[in-house]
């Protein structure tokens, strides 16, 4: 990759890190705010007005939904250097599908599902009508927005997978990037098994994958650096 490329894909990567570490604040202290034990009403009354974090939180993932599908064109673009594999060309298309399913329930809650809930606030104790309402909720357990977006991680790590056995052929620092995108994937799958079999504990996969992409992202920055930084060029 040559030094300007190296830069670009360097800085994507880093924007894309700061970009995670402020989202999983954000959904943090959004998390922490709900109790389980709430009702459905009491629920959908707080999603009304759910604060500033909470559309923060969205807003940033936004962000870094499009700056995942642009680190994984500069991945591509990197890994199509050492193989034209008709793997890699699978690989790649699934990440518009990714982005697509995830900003769309991004934004559908930041910009749409409060403003539904309002203006149905007269009626949310109607039951067919709370339930529907919640199945909007991303922040909702078993919701069909919360299920899309699991899809949404769990399609990304097809191609997390196999940029990441590629990248295991690479210098060290590539090598661990690598093996978390590949652990990443593996969390998010046992994360949608977990939600499908109301598992609370496997659930959690897919947020214990957004920490596993994280970790490949600190590697893989750390790899363009030392690339960009070094007189001859660093193995592949």
């Amino acid at each position: 990759m040559k030094s300007n490329m190296t830069r670009s894909f360097s800085r994507i990567i880093l924007a894309l890190i700061i970009s995670i570490v402020i989202w999983l604040v954000l959904m943090i202290l959004v998390a922490g705010k709900i109790d389980p034990e709430w009702g459905d009403l009491v629920f959908l009354l707080w999603i009304k007005d759910p604060g500033l974090n909470y559309y923060l939180g969205y807003l940033i993932g936004i962000v870094f939904t499009i700056l995942t599908i642009m680190f994984f064109g500069g991945l591509y673009a990197f890994l199509r250097r050492k193989t034209h594999s008709l793997t890699l060309w699978i690989a790649i298309l699934f990440v518009p599908i990714y982005g697509v399913i995830n900003l769309l329930v991004y934004s559908s809650q930041l910009l749409f599902v409060p403003q539904l809930i309002q203006s149905y606030s007269d009626q949310i104790a109607d039951v067919r009508i709370s339930m529907y309402l919640l199945q909007m909720i991303q922040l909702r357990a078993g919701s069909f927005m919360a299920y899309s977006s699991s899809l949404a991680y769990l399609i990304l790590g097809i191609p997390s997978v196999i940029f990441g056995i590629l990248l295991l052929k690479s210098h060290y620092t590539a090598k661990f990037a690598g093996s978390f995108l590949i652990l990443y994937a593996v969390s998010c799958l046992l994360g949608v098994t977990g939600s499908a079999l109301g598992n609370k504990f496997l659930s959690m996969g897919t947020m214990a994958g957004v920490v596993f992409f994280l970790i490949a992202m600190i590697f893989l920055f750390a790899y363009t650096r030392l690339k960009g930084q070094a007189k001859h060029d660093l193995p592949d």
